[in-house]
């Protein structure tokens, strides 16, 4: 007996289905057999069932078809093999590998067509999609009689059918896969020849309707069982109107719940559902349902935003305050979201205001941040080392935990040269490349630091190149273990790289375990990544039972690391997995498809706008469509349309929401079913926007987070005993008090222990500077690189003045312009490369080009040596007679004031003998220098690159070799101070500083009188001590406030001199905006009187 019945489409579906199988289910639940349109239609069934008998359920009598003809296949013939939709990712992601090696070499449409496919990760989808309609069209078509129509019931594979040009790469593509998957399918796995023994879905069905009967007969069996209820279909394949017609025939009774034809091109495949009834003899008469009456008792609204903002706050609220005052439950609605971006920011959201929720949504495997990392090893080997994808690995642990952060390392890589290197390569040339590069460094750190009078900041640069090292092993080292699992280029063992990923885990390379169960129990995310970790291990299983299974079909063992990670992270794209299994009471989070047969009492449709309303997913392969398509959108939008119907149906309340505009102020258009929807079932859009929108709900009623609370209790000053909100009013007090009254002093004093003339000038620019750099260790923003000019210049200096240390020498060499610069640039040119370590300054045109700049602008500085070494005025000058020492480096113990025994270190880029020496006598009263020239005395150099000049450097210099061993005995009464600059411009002040100097005799600094004076005016060398006592004071009583929080309460010595003694100054500082820790300065701008400080001339 054969009975159709027709049934409503609404949210009583499942309760009247079920209360029409119960008696038949009751009567003999093993000769019962219900066969639904997909897995959730049948446990929903399932369940509503077991509710009713309150009993457990035979649950293999209820199935979904191709679940329940693949089990009578491995049944009745337990020596054959299954390979189902999974398998056919894989094995399709593999041809095409092989055919691109195959085609690799023609010059042809194909070929290229190919290599295009190979590249996009989701090609295989798209294939698929088609693929398999196309072999299913043609595995029906075999023995059929010639006047069977057997797409009369399917419009989709009619379109595909008719559509696809015959000439396409498309068609040439599916004809060499067809014929792939047909010799596959037809051999063992030892490549003897059987038939049938290997069965892909459509071959299980064509099994089932021509050989299965049969095999009843040969058991003297007519029938299955009894009762076949089959309900839930909306359209018909091909091959299911073979497989349905057949199922008919094995039970006695057979009873098909079709659904009620609707009035509505989204249901047009109900018709050919009804006319495949009436074709295998079922009575049913073709009733039609207008839409209206579809949804006549249904209350559905649509909702007007001002953006997506906007539309999550309105609609979460809404939904708690439902919850709270209406008497509902979170399960009560579901919220229908067209993306997982969309998604997320709900759930974020709803997390706020403490609704709980549960994603439904299918996200792909790609997405998940633990599958990025576990795929990154193979992707950084199989892309040729690449440094973005080392990058990649260093940030998600593959190196170890390292004291240095990614921003350090990066700043080193870019150091070095080494991020923006080649772009690929091989194991072996990067590894040399990287750690030869690192030694290089070190070797230049290492023969500097001999020199420095910057102990720390070396030796901290050198621990940081050591963490660099281990971060550099640890790397390499993984590379390795995956470059040699591909033993000899001839692949890997299928399984080898879940050995790699246990390894991993087992060596705490990747730390599963770093999370509490408290964390794992609430944190959504955490939850979220935990979920796609099984998934993709379950991913992985099925994958390597897949291609084992081609291996031995091609007798190999073995598979190349290159086609395993391109199969493994394309099948990635379109594999997905559930963000939360959590189900009980919550607020449901699903795309449209989830939501069909759901029945909850308020539906909200997310972004109802022409984008995604309807979704229509568009298959680039269309391309080789001879209507470019056409037919097959106009289907896909119906499917799309009837979706969205089926999921308002069970719905009790229908919520249509969209924001009219981005966050940017653009136009969003809303969909093209709101016109119609409106005229349809009268509805009036409710704007939820206003012109000004309000950061906080003026009405209590309307708060539904905590922070929004928080805000409120605060502007509007009310007690609350809330421990929560009074402990945060409590903090919300002390941060405003800090705003107000910020300490910038430490607790403890600070010990002195050493000082430098680098350290003196850093406090004096900042105090909060010092304490950074040299109390906190922390490194700034700032590239040395830019410092390389000027080392680079400094040692061609060193190496000339060595060379040639008399003034004579110089001299001659000097009358010679271009014998000198050409001796010039010979020494540039030996330096340069482990000197110059910035990008583009590496190639050779921009070498060329600056060696000739650098080598000009010594030839000058040097002129000035030689013309105006020390000129006190017109007729009075002096030059030096030789060089004693250049680069000298001095280390000694020094007292300043109450503080003893400090450690100076210095580095002297020149000390020299003068021609003669001039004494100044306007210490008694005459302002001026005896013309009497006397013998030589000494002059220390300090050679500047940049016109940042900090005379207490040469003070410093100076106290540091009267106090040295080595020095403090040679050092007369007499000496000349002077910065040299390497950079001359006709103005500015490197100009002003060529013929300034300090000379130091009898314990009195002589300096030239401020403005244009002749005049020089002297001072007692005491002023320095003093004013050096009071600085280390400061930094001692650990005062430490930022320049841009007070003005600077110390000066640069030459500064206050001025001030006291109307002497020269043209002192300069770093501010903030040279600064390396502006970056962090700047976001503490929200303090009381907390100003960034930018020099003169970016202002």
């Amino acid at each position: 007996m054969k009975t159709a019945k027709i049934m409503k489409i609404n949210e009583k579906h499942f309760d009247y289905i079920t209360n029409e199988i119960k008696e038949k289910y009751e009567k003999d639940p093993f000769e019962f057999l219900f066969i639904g349109s997909s897995g959730f239609y049948v446990k929903q069934i399932a369940d509503e069932l077991s509710k009713k008998t309150n009993k457990t359920l035979n649950r293999d009598a209820f199935r979904v078809i191709n679940q329940y003809i693949t089990e009578l296949l491995l049944n009745y013939e337990p020596n054959s093999t299954y390979i189902d939709r999974d398998f056919l990712k894989v094995y399709i992601e593999n041809e095409i590998g092989n055919l691109v090696k195959q085609f690799k070499n023609d010059d042809d449409e194909f070929s290229s067509y190919l290599q295009v496919i190979s590249k996009s990760q989701k090609s295989t989808e798209y294939i698929l999609n088609i693929f398999e309609k196309k072999w299913e069209i043609s595995r029906v078509e075999q023995n059929q009689p010639q006047n069977e129509d057997i797409l009369k019931y399917s419009e989709l594979y009619r379109n595909i059918d008719d559509s696809i040009d015959p000439e396409s790469n498309l068609i040439k593509l599916y004809k060499k896969i067809e014929k792939s998957l047909e010799d596959f399918l037809n051999q063992k796995f030892d490549n003897s020849k059987t038939f049938q023994k290997n069965f892909d879905p459509i071959s299980v069905y064509k099994w089932f309707y021509n050989e299965f009967p049969e095999i009843l007969k040969s058991e003297r069996k007519e029938k299955l069982g009894k009762t076949l209820i089959i309900s839930g279909f909306f359209d018909m394949t091909p091959i299911m109107a073979k497989v349905l017609k057949c199922l008919f025939s094995l039970f006695d009774d057979v009873y098909f719940y079709i659904w009620e034809d609707v009035m509505d091109r989204g249901f047009n495949s109900l018709t050919s559902v009804y006319e495949f009834l009436k074709d295998s003899d079922f009575e049913i008469k073709h009733n039609y349902m207008g839409i209206n009456k579809l949804f006549k008792e249904k209350n559905i609204s649509i909702y007007q935003t001002s953006d997506s903002i906007s539309e999550m706050e309105n609609i979460s609220k809404e939904i708690k305050k439902k919850i709270l005052y209406e008497n509902l439950s979170p399960y009560d609605f579901a919220i229908i979201t067209p993306d997982n971006s969309s998604a997320n920011m709900f759930a974020d959201y709803l997390n706020e205001i403490k609704v709980p929720y549960r994603f439904k949504n299918d996200i792909p495997l790609s997405q998940s941040r633990i599958v990025i990392k576990l795929l990154q090893p193979l992707k950084t080997v199989v892309r040729g080392y690449e440094v973005e994808d080392m990058m990649a690995m260093i940030e998600t642990g593959y190196a170890g935990d390292s004291e240095l952060t990614m921003e350090e390392i990066e700043s080193y890589l870019r150091h070095l040269d080494l991020l923006y290197s080649e772009v690929k390569t091989s194991f072996a040339q990067r590894k040399a490349s990287w750690f030869n590069a690192l030694k290089e460094e070190k070797n230049k750190i290492l023969s500097n630091y001999k020199q420095t009078e910057e102990k720390e900041r070396y030796e901290k640069t050198l621990n940081e190149l050591n963490s660099l090292e281990i971060v550099f092993n640890n790397l390499f080292d993984i590379l390795k273990q995956v470059k040699d699992s591909d033993k000899n280029k001839e692949g890997f063992l299928i399984n080898t790289y879940r050995q790699l990923i246990k390894d991993w885990i087992d060596k705490d390379i990747i730390n599963l375990n770093i999370f509490s169960d408290d964390e794992l129990n609430k944190n959504q995310s955490i939850i979220s990544e935990y979920n796609a970790l099984n998934y993709f291990e379950q991913f992985l299983l099925k994958t390597e039972e897949s291609l084992e299974k081609i291996l031995k079909k091609n007798k190999k063992k073995r598979i190349k690391l290159d086609e395993y990670f391109r199969i493994i992270s394309d099948l990635t794209e379109i594999e997905t997995y559930r963000d939360s299994e959590r189900y009980h009471n919550t607020v449901e989070i699903m795309n449209l498809n989830d939501s069909r047969f759901i029945h909850k009492k308020y539906k909200y449709y997310i972004n109802f706008s022409e984008d995604f309303y309807p979704l229509i997913t568009i298959n680039p392969f269309l391309s080789s469509m001879l209507d470019n398509g056409t037919k097959l959108a106009k289907t896909n939008e119906k499917v799309q349309r009837r979706n969205l119907l089926i999921s308002m149906a069970f719905a009790e309340n229908i919520i249509f929401s969209y924001p009219i505009s981005t966050l940017g102020g653009k136009t969003i258009l809303p969909s093209m079913y709101e016109k119609e929807f409106i005229k349809l079932f009268k509805i009036t859009p409710k704007k939820l926007y206003s012109e000004k929108r309000q950061v906080l709900p003026q009405n209590a009623d309307e708060i539904y987070s905590f922070n929004e609370a928080l805000l409120y209790y605060l502007i509007n000053d009310i007690k609350t005993n809330d421990d929560d909100l009074k402990n945060s009013k409590e903090n919300i007090k002390e941060i405003k008090n800090h705003i107000k009254n910020t300490l910038w002093n430490s607790r403890n004093s600070i010990s002195i222990k050493n000082i430098s003339h680098n350290k003196i000038s850093s406090y004096i620019d900042c105090p909060f500077k010092f304490y950074m750099s040299y109390i906190a260790g922390i490194k700034g923003d700032i590239d040395f690189s830019i410092f390389a000019t000027g080392n680079l210049k400094h040692k061609i200096m060193e190496k000339l003045f060595k060379k040639y240390p008399d003034f004579s020498q110089m001299r001659e060499k000097y009358f010679n312009e271009d014998e000198l610069l050409e001796e010039i640039k010979k020494i540039a040119n030996q330096e340069w490369d482990d000197t110059i370590n910035k990008g583009l300054e590496k190639y050779e045109a921009i070498k060329v080009v600056e060696i000739e700049k650098i080598s000009e602008e010594l030839l000058v500085s040097i002129g000035h040596i030689l013309n105006k070494y020390i000129e006190i005025r017109k007729n009075m000058e002096l030059n030096y007679d030789k060089v004693i020492k250049t680069e000298l480096r001095v280390d000694t113990d020094i007292n300043i004031g109450k503080y003893k025994n400090i450690n100076l270190t210095t580095r002297i880029d020149r000390l020299d003998i003068t021609s003669g020496d001039y004494s100044y006598i306007g210490f008694e009263g005459k302002d001026s220098f005896l013309d009497e020239l006397k013998q030589g005395t000494y002059s220390i150099l300090d050679y500047k690159n940049g016109s940042s000049f900090q005379s207490e450097q040469l003070l410093i210099y100076y106290i540091g070799l009267i106090h040295s061993e080595e020095w403090k005995n040679k050092i007369n009464d007499n000496i000349y101070l002077k910065f040299q600059p390497l950079t001359i411009k006709d103005n500015g002040p490197t100009k002003n500083m060529q013929n300034k100097f300090i000379k130091i005799q009898k314990n009195i600094a002589i300096i030239k009188q401020k403005g244009n004076s002749k005049n020089f005016i002297g001072f007692g060398l005491y002023e320095f001590y003093d004013w050096l006592e009071k600085t280390i004071d400061s930094i001692s009583n650990s005062d430490f406030t930022p320049i841009a929080q007070r003005d600077r309460i110390h000066k640069r010595f030459l500064e206050e001199m001025q001030e006291k003694y109307n002497t020269y100054s043209n002192e300069t500082y770093y501010e903030c905006d040279k600064c390396q820790y502006k970056k962090i300065c700047s976001i503490m701008q929200y303090l009381d009187n907390f100003k960034i400080k930018e020099s003169w001339f970016t202002k």
